[in-house]
C-alpha cells in the first residue's frame, strides 16, 4: 500500500503524520475525518477555525490539499443532493 505524509499547515509544532492507505482518495477521506474532529475541538475552545492539510506521496510530491472550507462545501453539496456519507 502507498504511504502518505500529512502536514498540518495551521498547526505549528505538530509533526507530520505518515499513513499507509489504499489511494489518494482514501488519504483525502482520512484528512477530512481528522479535520472534522479537530474543528470540533477548536469550536469548543473558541479558537481559530482556519485549517489546511497537505498530503504528499512516498516520492514527496504534493498529491492533495484539504481545507476546512472545502470540507464544509462538500458536506453542503452532498446534503442538498440527497446523498449520504
Amino acid at each position: 500500500m502507498p504511504r502518505y505524509r500529512f502536514e498540518f499547515l495551521d498547526e505549528p509544532g505538530v509533526e507530520p503524520v505518515f499513513l499507509e492507505l489504499e489511494n489518494v482518495e482514501a488519504a483525502k477521506a482520512e484528512a477530512q475525518k481528522a479535520m472534522a474532529e479537530t474543528m470540533v475541538e477548536r469550536l469548543t475552545d473558541d479558537r481559530d477555525t482556519k485549517l489546511a492539510t497537505r498530503i504528499y506521496d512516498e516520492a514527496g510530491y504534493l498529491v492533495a490539499r484539504v481545507d476546512f472550507q472545502n470540507v464544509t462545501e462538500v458536506h453542503e453539496v452532498t446534503q442538498k443532493s440527497g446523498k449520504t456519507g
